[in-house]
């Protein structure tokens, strides 16, 4: 027989481990919804082979907090195309590509390569927003077997492909550097080519340096497509996992180009466009994505 101390010993003993149960149990149900981790050395990371010697790396991003959109006091802000600043949780982890997808990738996907500046380590160019959809539709396909449960490629959100370029910073570079100019900036050339160091024409991926979190060319080089549809003021409420308006004939576009002035390849700078342009370009997403909540675009 216990004694009343020993009874309510062994009780609070047995509540405990039913709790530490109920924990475990809920932590393996959600597991095989999140990607890996990264280790606290490397930034972790998820290679896919398109064919063989052809492959796709994308580096594993943690959700969290930051500041979308630029200061007033920024050089080169275009404040009357959305950049106010605005608090912005991204909840859930996801993929991004460490680049911008090449002409070799996009040929081992699609069996055809658009660009009229043809590289095979090119940004694969002259795509719409159609176009690059198609391939996240294609790369789903192949890689069915081998996605993380419940993970889809798709392209970023406006939020996601800001806060993968900024990676922690808030400065108007992603090497937490401002600009100095509007048009030509040592900070910008570190990590990015535009209209005073490209030539006039795009150039390899992975030539300058990488943010923190060893993504490379999201500064310059060609414009990336989001999956946003277009808000030339997007709303200041909608701060939770943004995805921007529900319908419009255009889409977000991000990053700058080869042919712009350093103020358009800032981290906060954006536009508009869906046809396929010899600027234009994307770099995928592997996203959170269960079947009976996907979102379609016509």
């Amino acid at each position: 027989m216990f004694t009343k101390p020993e009874k309510f010993l062994s009780g609070l003993l047995l509540a405990t481990t039913i709790v530490l149960q109920l924990n475990c149990a809920a932590a393996e149900t959600s597991k095989s919804d999140l990607p890996e981790k990264p280790s606290r050395k490397k930034q972790a990371r998820w290679t896919t082979e398109l064919t063989p010697g052809v492959k796709m790396e994308l580096v594993w991003i943690k959700g969290g907090t930051f500041r979308m959109g630029s200061p007033d006091s920024e050089i080169g802000r275009w404040g009357s195309w959305g950049e106010k600043q605005r608090k912005v949780v991204i909840t859930r982890p996801y993929y991004i590509a460490v680049y911008e997808t090449t002409q070799e990738q996009y040929m081992a996907v699609m069996d055809r390569n658009p660009s009229k500046v043809k590289g095979e380590n090119l940004p694969v160019t002259n795509v719409s927003w159609q176009d690059a959809m198609a391939f996240c539709e294609q790369l789903n396909r192949l890689t069915g077997k081998t996605r993380p449960k419940n993970y889809k490629f798709t392209l970023p959100t406006e939020a996601q492909w800001e806060y993968a370029c900024r990676a922690g910073t808030n400065k108007a570079l992603n090497n937490n550097k401002d600009l100095t100019d509007s048009e030509r900036c040592r900070n910008l050339d570190e990590v990015g080519w535009y209209a005073a160091n490209s030539q006039g024409k795009p150039h390899p991926v992975g030539q300058k340096k990488p943010n923190k979190w060893g993504l490379y060319d999201m500064h310059g080089n060609a414009w990336e497509f989001c999956l946003d549809y277009w808000a030339k003021n997007p709303d200041p409420c909608d701060k939770i996992d943004p995805q921007g308006p529900s319908s419009g004939e255009n889409h977000v576009k991000k990053g700058g180009g080869f042919y712009l002035k350093a103020e358009r390849c800032r981290s906060a700078s954006r536009s508009m466009q869906n046809d396929s342009q010899w600027y234009m370009s994307f770099r995928v997403a592997l996203v959170y994505a269960p079947e009976k909540s996907s979102r379609k675009h016509k």
